[in-house]
Parts: structure tokens; C-alpha cells; sequence
């Protein structure tokens, strides 16, 4: 304390240590018929069975596997992750009606680490990988073998060293020097009892990757990660596998040289099971600029004391956040019809089939995965409260919120954040060339994990039964303990959602319409009817709209309204008798009815017949309000003094108490049913606790 200052400092040394096993899927055995079927001599060099024997559940029972597959994986590594960071804040007290808050908080933040540095990285400058350590030091700690870098380097992988490639030793930088300011202030207007007070602030904040996601992104690709997998019947293994003699369907010729849970503990240890071809396999590194992801908030307020008790406040909240995750596949190839209508050429074929047409590498690699910090967001929002403190055997908080947020990057999976696509895999001029532009044109959108508009409420309060209450006031010691000082506490919610709109027409579109609840409807185009509404006009199929039998019972969609146009159609739509342009003359187009089909014609005077997909579709990233979600839990709980330092708490929790089944989101085709509740059912849970 100095005056009216009020001075704080401090300082924080942060040491994570991990030890991260990635994950072990893609691992599985098939059972089919061959092993339980009949040989028949008759079928010649087809070595074909007896019809009508075989069975791949007496296969499964006598544990004869057809097909071993597993995905190898690295060992289990160590992550470390260190910061130090100090800060200083003074809280001035100007004046017996202002105090500003003003700190400044400095973190050092080293680069996220695997130790004994197995990294790998890659050089788009040399198409090389990048290995934090020699060779023979990944092969000495098991994080790859001889045998797979041969394989890799003979689809024509190149490795090359952290100093080759111009990067620190563990292929990222770190980052020393970070400074977050703060600034705050609280005003109080006039001297009344139950004053006004201003409030404000704004700051940055700032946080590290979480370990456990940096190390499930970039722990799983080549040369780490790779698929082994034995196929009994596969005739290229001869000479690799004892016996196989590279004729057609061994398994059924062969007496079973495994039996699961007998002896394939190491059914897959044979290298002869590893193969790489080229595009086979996926390479996933970090930038070598992690910076952490960044954080500026402000917020403003209003409020006071408006009756015994009840405090109301007013807020602006805002936020902008960047450096936030992306994982970007700068290899990925274009679909089928872009690349057809950009270059004019046919698919590649033979060798190079499933690379010839990848955005950066067409004749090694698969996707190429970089993990970078480029995505941002934005959140403006206004929130009205009203607390009342518990007092007097009551107290509740009920809050009003509106926001509005729009991100680059929707958290998904292991936490990677969106994709940014390559030009390639767009039309000519289609989307910007610009990086940081073709992101936000691509991935800028409504952020909907964050609701609209939401209503949040709790509360507590006593029930009015036992001594010096409403009911039983004179109560004795037993009855009062059996009946007096329960209580009633709950929470709730109460918000708009969002739907995305379909995305898979490219036929005409016209305006939405929401209905909501207004049209009931019964879908019974797969045979049971199902109740629901007609919540928007999405695309039905013309020969379900209000289908009857002769007998006058719904077989499609009935109930839908007569005035109701689809707001979106298929390419070709139902009925058409028009042939598309560039279709051979003698098309039936009916065979193509409600689909997006279209006829691209090539350089080399072919016509070719694909599915348009400009992966740019009428309403990419375009969300709808859905039906508000509600949610309402309460809880019912006591506590029980059974000596002065033994207590014994009850509770009985409710939680979805009002058993409320909720409206879920509508489908593409504008049917919302309601086969299914959109909440959980109503639960109840008892617990006793014992303290002492």
C-alpha cells in the first residue's frame, strides 16, 4: 500500500509434463465365408466355392480372420510445455468516487517440446521432411523403423536436418517476449444509499496449445503412423507367407495358419504387411510459428441497488480473438468436377491414380496437414442481470444475453480448428489467392456454439416448513429435524439455436420460408409414419408430396401445405424433360431426375459425366434460427447435524425435471419430426454425503 495506490506484483513459473500415448484406432480383423465354405474342384482356375456354403458367422466363431489391419503408431513421448510470466497492477483510488485498475502481465513462453527432440517438420522449399534427430536416433527409440523410411524413400520421400531446412533444433520457435495490458475502472454517481456505478475494463490474454491436442495432430503421420494389414486371399504375398502360392482365394483352399485369441499376438510383424504406395499415406506438421493463441476483451456496465437487496446491471461485452488453430491441407485435390472444368483433362490413372491431381504434390504424398495459427473471431454482445443475494432464506440471478459471433475457425475434432482449402480446389477466380482473404471468404461465419439470444436463471431458497417458519413453527427437536431447514435450489436455460442450411442443390433458389409448427405433418416415405412439421420449405421430392394409396393411407409426406414452393432444387429437377447441355443425344434424363449430374466436355474432344460440386454451394455457411432449446433442473437437499462436527448431506437432483422432450432441428428437406426428443429424458439422482 503507497498512498491510494494499491500495489500488486508477482510472478509464475509453469512446468507441464505429459506423457501422451496418441491414439491407437484403425485397428480391426474381418471375418468372411471362405474358411467355413466348400472347395469345388469343378470351378477350374477360379478355385471358386460350392454355391450356398460358407458362413461368415461360423468363421467368426471358430476365430478364422481374413483380414489383419492395424495402424502402426509411435511410442508414448514426453510434451513439455513451460511459460514464466511476472505482472504488476496498480489499483488507484483517485478519488473516493473513481479507482482505476492498470496492470501489465509479460509472459515468456518457449516452444512446445517433445523431449529428446523426435519432431518432424516439412520444407515446402524441398518437399522434404524435416527430423529434429537423425535417423538412426528415431530407429534407436522406436519412433520409426529402417524398413518404413526404405519404403517412404522409394515413393520418393526426402528427409532432411533442422539446420538443412534453416529451423531450430525442435523445428519451432518459441516465443519470448508477450505483454498483456489491463486497464479498469469503477465510478460511483452521486452519494445516495443506492448509488450508480460505472464500470469498464479492457485486456489481453493469451494461452499455449493444449498439449494433449498439439500431440494428437502431429503424432499420428508418417514416418510415426503408417497401415499394416494382411489379407489371407492377398496373392501378392507369395514367398512372403509361407504357403501362399499367388493363385485366387487361398483362404478357402488353405487350413487357417492363425486363430484369433490362439496365436496372432503378432500376426502383423511380418514387413512383407507394410506397403507404401505413393498418396498412401498422411503427413501432419507443425509451422514452425506457434504463436499463442491472443485474446482482447472489453466490457461496460451500469448498476445499482433498485430494491432491498436486488441488484439490476446492464453490460456491452466485446471480444476479438486471433492466432486461433488451423489445420490446413495444402495437398488436398479438387473434386472430381473442378478438376474436370478447370483443366480440361482426364484423371490421372495407373501409378499415380490417387495423386495425379493433389493441389501441391502429384506424385508422393497424400494430404499434407500444417498446424498454424492464423484463424480469428469476433463477439459483440449486450447482457442485463438481476441478483438478489441470498438473504432471508432467498437469493437468485436471472440474466439476459445477446450475442452476436463470427469465427475462422470452429473448434472440431481434436481441437485443430477449420481447414483452409488450396486455390486448385476451386474454379478459376473463384475464391482470392490471398491466404489470410480465401480464409476469411471460406471459413468467416456464425459461430454457433455461442446462442443468440439466451436466458439463464438460479436460485435458493428455503422451504417454509420446521421451527420459526411458516408451517410447523413450534416444531420439537425431532420433528423440526426431520422437517425444518430443507431447501430447493434449480438452474435453467432458455436459448436460440441455429441450423445450417442443405448445401447439395445447385439448381435454382428462392426465398426460405419458416413455418414453424404451423404445418403438422406425417412422414411415411419409409414405410411407418412419423409425426412432424413442415418448419421450412427445404426441397421434398415431388412423387412424396401428399402420396396416398388407393386405399386413401399415406405413403409419402402428407399435410404439406398447397402454396408451398421449394426454396431449393436438384439440377435436374424431377419431371424434366430437357436434355443437359453436353449429354449424348440418346440420354434418358429421367435416369437422372433430382440429381446434380452434368456432362463436362475435355480438351481431348470427350465428354465426361460427373456430379457438380463447385465446393462452393449456394448457401455455404448460411444458418437459420431453430426452435429454442429449454432446460430446467432442480434439486431438493438437507443437511443433517448428527454430532457438532459430523454432518450427513441429502440430496435428491432432478435434472430435465419438467421431463420437457424439446423440438429438435429440422432436416434438409424442411421435416422437423419429432420421433425423437431433443432433450434427455428426466433424471433423478439420490446421494447421501458423509462429512466430518
Amino acid at each position: 500500500m503507497a498512498g491510494r495506490h494499491q500495489l500488486q506484483f508477482g510472478g509464475q513459473l509453469h512446468l507441464e509434463f505429459l506423457n501422451a500415448l496418441i491414439d491407437h484406432n484403425g485397428t480391426g480383423i474381418t471375418y468372411d465365408s471362405q474358411y467355413t465354405a466348400l472347395f469345388d474342384p469343378s470351378s477350374g482356375s477360379a478355385y471358386g466355392a460350392v454355391p450356398f456354403t460358407g458362413f461368415s458367422g461360423a468363421s467368426f466363431f471358430l476365430g478364422y480372420v481374413g483380414t489383419f489391419r492395424d495402424t502402426a503408431k509411435r511410442p508414448a513421448w514426453d510434451l513439455r510445455d513451460r511459460v514464466f510470466s511476472g505482472y504488476f497492477q496498480d489499483n488507484w483510488r483517485v478519488t473516493p468516487r473513481l479507482t482505476l485498475n492498470l496492470g501489465l502481465r509479460y509472459q515468456n513462453m518457449p516452444a512446445q517440446s517433445i523431449a529428446g527432440n523426435f519432431a518432424v517438420g516439412f520444407d515446402k522449399n524441398t518437399d522434404s521432411m524435416v527430423l529434429a534427430r537423425p535417423l538412426p536416433d528415431m530407429y534407436a527409440a522406436n519412433m520409426t523403423t529402417p524398413a518404413t523410411v526404405a519404403q517412404l524413400q522409394a515413393i520418393g520421400v526426402k528427409f532432411e536436418s533442422a539446420q538443412q531446412a534453416g529451423l531450430p533444433d525442435g523445428l519451432v520457435y518459441g516465443n519470448p517476449w508477450i505483454f498483456a495490458p489491463r486497464l479498469g475502472f469503477a465510478y460511483r454517481v452521486g452519494d445516495s444509499a443506492k448509488p450508480l456505478v460505472l464500470r469498464g475494463g479492457w485486456g489481453m490474454y493469451d494461452s499455449q496449445t493444449a498439449l494433449r491436442t498439439w500431440d494428437n495432430l502431429t503424432g499420428s503421420g508418417i514416418p510415426y503412423g503408417y497401415p499394416v494389414q494382411y489379407s489371407v486371399n492377398n496373392q501378392a504375398l507369395a514367398g512372403a507367407v509361407p504357403g501362399v502360392d499367388g493363385l485366387p482365394n487361398y483362404e478357402l483352399r488353405s487350413v487357417p495358419q492363425y486363430v484369433a485369441g490362439v496365436n496372432t499376438s503378432k500376426v502383423l510383424d511380418n514387413p512383407a504387411f507394410v506397403s507404401f504406395t505413393p498418396g498412401c499415406c498422411a503427413l501432419q506438421f507443425n509451422d514452425p510459428h506457434q504463436p499463442p493463441t491472443r485474446d482482447m476483451q472489453w466490457n461496460f456496465s451500469v448498476g445499482r441497488e433498485v430494491w432491498s437487496g436486488i441488484v439490476a446491471r446492464a453490460s456491452y461485452l466485446g471480444t476479438h480473438a486471433w492466432n486461433l488453430p488451423q489445420n490446413v491441407n495444402f495437398n488436398a485435390a479438387p473434386n472430381d468436377y473442378v478438376w474436370y472444368t478447370a483443366t480440361g483433362l482426364p484423371k490421372a490413372t495407373g501409378k499415380y491414380a490417387s495423386t495425379g491431381q493433389n493441389a501441391y504434390d502429384t506424385t508422393t504424398y497424400g494430404s499434407i496437414t500444417e498446424y498454424m495459427k492464423r484463424g480469428y473471431s469476433n463477439a459483440n454482445g449486450a447482457s442485463f442481470e438481476l441478483e438478489r443475494r441470498y438473504t432471508r432464506g432467498i437469493g437468485f440471478q436471472f440474466a439476459y444475453t445477446m450475442t452476436n459471433a463470427f469465427t475462422e475457425s470452429t473448434l472440431v475434432g481434436n481441437g485443430g480448428g477449420s481447414s483452409v482449402a488450396p486455390v486448385a480446389d476451386f474454379l478459376p477466380g473463384a475464391v482470392p489467392t490471398d491466404f489470410d482473404a480465401r480464409n476469411r471468404f471460406l471459413n468467416y461465419q456464425r459461430d454457433t456454439a455461442l446462442p443468440h439470444h439466451q436466458l439463464k436463471w438460479n436460485w435458493v431458497a428455503d422451504l417454509p416448513f420446521g421451527r420459526n417458519h411458516l408451517l410447523a413453527r413450534n416444531a420439537g427437536k425431532f420433528l423440526n429435524t426431520l422437517v425444518g431447514g430443507w431447501q430447493i435450489a434449480g438452474s435453467g436455460t432458455y436459448q436460440s439455436r441455429y441450423w445450417s442450411l442443405p448445401t447439395s442443390n445447385y439448381g435454382p433458389a428462392s426465398n426460405i420460408q419458416i413455418y414453424g409448427t404451423k404445418y403438422p405433418i406425417q412422414d411415411c416415405s419409409a414405410g411407418a409414419c412419423r409425426p412432424g412439421y413442415l418448419y421450412w420449405n427445404g426441397y421434398i421430392s415431388p412423387p412424396l408430396i401428399n402420396r396416398t394409396n388407393a386405399s386413401g393411407q399415406c405413403t409419402g409426406i402428407c399435410g404439406i401445405p398447397s402454396n408451398y414452393t421449394p426454396s431449393n432444387v436438384p439440377l435436374i429437377p424431377y419431371g424434366s424433360t430437357a436434355l443437359p447441355a453436353n449429354a449424348p443425344a440418346n440420354t434418358n434424363v429421367s435416369q437422372f431426375w433430382e440429381t446434380q449430374t452434368v456432362w463436362v466436355p475435355l480438351k481431348d474432344g470427350t465428354v465426361v459425366r460427373t456430379t457438380m460440386n463447385t465446393s462452393l454451394p449456394w448457401w455455404m455457411n448460411q444458418y437459420v434460427p431453430a426452435p429454442w432449446a429449454f432446460n430446467l433442473s432442480a434439486s431438493l437437499f438437507k443437511t443433517f447435524s448428527l454430532t457438532e462436527h459430523v454432518k450427513l448431506r441429502f440430496n435428491a437432483d432432478f435434472f430435465q425435471v419438467l421431463n420437457n422432450p424439446g423440438l429438435p432441428t429440422p432436416g434438409g428437406n424442411g421435416i422437423l419430426s419429432t420421433q425423437n426428443s431433443n432433450n434427455s429424458p428426466r433424471d433423478l439422482q439420490l446421494t447421501l454425503r458423509l462429512t466430518w
